[in-house]
């Protein structure tokens, strides 16, 4: 069995470099940590490199008896180093299903108000390589496009105000484990985080066939990497097309439909997609998730009523109009028109 090492303060340095993080070296900065052996880990890592002391962001959620002494173990920490250390509760009524999402949702929300009141532009996370191999093939089983495939980002803008940053996708657990052994950190375990009852516990389970079957987190790490460079491509082609093609009028958007016709199909969806949500902002329309299935399907029968039939068959009527995520298409001659039902 190979040996797993622990982060070394050099590593992680070149790590941080090598993705482009540098810059946050003096910056300030906010760190998640849940008490938990990643974000421990994360949190004595960053104290090293960061010239300006870390906020260190704890939450009691109070979904377990022990989540209080998690968040003193934080705080006992941040006290040790005279980190500042900021310590949210989750008071509001826990809602029946979703608590895991509904707790997600919250701790962002109150990092984030937390952060802008401190004039913190950055957000640290410690999701790694096997959190990473669980949202692909999480998002994977639910039928996700590229776009959800290339998973968790290294950057991620959450608002004008802040930006997420995870430095560690390309580490494992094992090896966030043995770096808190190696500075003497203490952490705790989690047993949601391996029970049955939701979907990453399941996936947790069965971990090690996954290894044997050489679906390893950093395989999938890499695999991950590829996507995003793909999908960068494919984002500056769109966006080269999307602001070529789309004339915006009256609350509305118009396209010329035999233009459309000659984009290759993955940027015909992306318009789609795009223009209906673009639509539906400027109709002042909530937000609706709209199921990629959907979206191909639309793009398949406007391909269809385009291509020219083969001998000896019947050509598919022409498009005439559908409607799709409340927002209505309407094909007058060569003119596509979107608007808000």
């Amino acid at each position: 069995m190979r040996q797993i090492s622990p982060l070394s303060d050099q590593e992680f340095a070149e790590m941080i470099s090598s993705q482009g993080l540098d810059f946050l070296r003096d910056q300030r900065v906010a760190i998640a940590v849940s008490g938990g052996a990643d974000s421990m880990a994360l949190a004595e890592l960053l104290r090293g490199y960061l010239l300006t002391p870390p906020h260190i962001l704890t939450i009691d959620h109070g979904l377990r008896a022990e989540s209080a002494s998690e968040v003193a173990m934080v705080e006992k920490y941040a006290r040790q180093y005279g980190l500042p250390c900021h310590i949210f509760k989750w008071l509001d009524p826990k809602p029946d299903h979703g608590v895991q999402e509904a707790a997600r949702i919250m701790r962002y929300q109150k990092m984030a108000e937390y952060s802008a009141h401190q004039g913190i532009a950055y957000l640290c996370l410690a999701h790694h390589a096997d959190d990473q191999r669980e949202t692909f093939l999480f998002r994977l089983a639910k039928g996700s496009g590229l776009a959800g495939l290339r998973s968790m980002r290294p950057i991620q803008i959450y608002n004008e105000q802040l930006t997420l940053i995870r430095p560690l996708l390309e580490i494992t657990h094992a090896q966030l484990i043995e770096t808190c052994r190696s500075h003497d950190i203490p952490w705790a375990e989690d047993p949601s985080n391996l029970s049955p009852k939701y979907m990453r516990g399941r996936m947790r389970a069965v971990q090690d066939l996954l290894d044997q079957e050489g679906l390893t987190s950093r395989r999938i790490a890499t695999l991950t990497r590829r996507i995003e460079r793909a999908e960068n491509l494919i984002d500056q082609v769109f966006l080269e097309k999307f602001i070529e093609l789309c004339h915006w009028r009256d609350g509305g958007c118009e396209v010329e439909f035999s233009s459309f016709s000659a984009q290759l199909p993955e940027i015909q969806i992306r318009l789609l997609q795009k223009i209906i949500n673009r639509v539906r902002e400027m109709a002042n329309l909530p937000v609706k998730h709209m199921r990629l299935e959907d979206i191909e399907r639309l793009q398949q029968r406007m391909c269809a009523s385009s291509m020219p039939a083969p001998p000896y068959s019947q050509s598919s009527p022409a498009f005439r109009g559908a409607t799709l995520g409340g927002i209505k298409l309407m094909r007058r001659k060569d003119i596509l028109i979107f608007r808000a039902e």
